[in-house]
C-alpha cells in the first residue's frame, strides 16, 4: 500500500470560506507551491499542498528506469510521440490513476465534512496532477468551484471512467464551472501541442467557461506571470 503524505495545509489568513487543494508534479513535492505562495496567496482561501507517494517510475529521469520517485502514478515516457499515444488511448497507468483519484476525492470529502461546500472548493495540479485533477474535477459530484491544469493533459478517454470509477463520468454542469489551463510554448515534456489538444477535448466536451494561456519561451515550469494569472483565476473561481 503506498503512502500519501505528509500534506502541507496553509490556513486563509482571513476568514476561512473556500479551499484550494494544490497537487504536485512528478519527483515534485508540496514545498513547490508553498515557495510559489507569495505569488497567488488569496487571503480567504485555505490551502492543502499532499505528497505524493513515492514510488518506481518507469521513465528514466537520468537514474535509470525504475528508480523511486514522488508521483500520483506511474509514467513511462514522455515528449510528442508518447503523448500522441496518449491522446489516442494509451493510458498512462490506469490504476495508479484510480488510487490517486480516489485519494483526491478523500481530501475534498475531508473539506465537506468541516463545513466548507463543494461549490466553494478548487483544484490545481502540475504537469501530471493536472490530468488528475482535470479529471476528478470533471467527474466529481456536487459540482466543484474550479480547476486549474498547468503544462499538462487531458486523453477524451480520461472522461470516459470506467471501472471502480464507473458511474462518474463528466457532468454537464462541472463542465459549466470556470477551467484554466495554461502551457508553456517551449515545454518539450508535456508539448504545447498536446495542452491544445487539452484545451479542445474539454471543449468537444461541453466546458463553457475555459481560459487557455499561452506562456511564449516557458519550459516544463512555472513562472511569476502564470502563478499571478492562477491568482486572477482563483479569485473568479472563488470570489470572497
Amino acid at each position: 500500500m503506498l503512502e500519501y503524505g505528509p500534506t502541507i495545509v496553509h490556513e486563509s489568513r482571513e476568514q476561512h470560506t473556500a479551499t484550494v487543494i494544490l497537487l504536485h508534479g512528478l519527483t515534485g513535492s508540496a514545498e513547490d507551491w508553498v515557495q510559489r505562495l507569495p505569488e497567488f496567496e488569496v487571503p480567504h482561501i485555505k490551502l492543502i499542498a499532499p505528497n505524493a507517494p513515492l514510488r518506481p517510475i518507469t521513465l528514466d529521469l537520468g537514474e535509470g528506469s525504475g528508480k523511486t520517485y514522488r508521483g500520483w502514478y506511474d509514467l513511462d515516457g514522455v515528449g510528442a510521440a508518447k503523448f500522441r499515444e496518449a491522446m489516442d488511448g494509451k493510458e498512462f497507468d490506469p490504476e495508479g490513476l484510480r488510487e490517486a483519484e480516489a485519494y483526491l476525492r478523500g481530501l475534498i470529502d475531508d473539506e465537506v465534512a468541516a463545513g466548507i461546500p463543494e461549490h466553494r472548493i478548487a483544484l490545481v495540479g502540475f504537469s501530471q496532477a493536472g490530468r488528475l485533477v482535470l479529471k476528478t474535477f470533471a467527474t466529481y459530484k456536487p459540482t466543484l468551484a474550479g480547476v486549474a491544469g498547468l503544462s499538462t493533459w487531458l486523453a477524451p478517454q480520461d472522461l470516459e471512467v470506467r471501472g471502480l470509477m464507473a458511474g462518474c463520468k463528466a457532468t454537464p454542469a462541472a463542465l459549466a464551472r470556470p477551467i484554466f489551463l495554461a502551457h508553456g510554448d517551449a515545454d518539450d515534456l508535456v508539448p504545447y501541442a498536446t495542452g491544445e489538444e487539452t484545451r479542445d477535448v474539454l471543449l468537444r466536451a461541453g466546458a463553457k467557461d475555459l481560459e487557455f494561456k499561452t506562456y511564449p519561451g516557458l519550459a516544463h515550469e512555472r513562472c511569476t506571470e502564470e502563478m499571478h494569472d492562477l491568482r486572477a483565476f482563483l479569485l473568479r473561481a472563488l470570489p470572497v
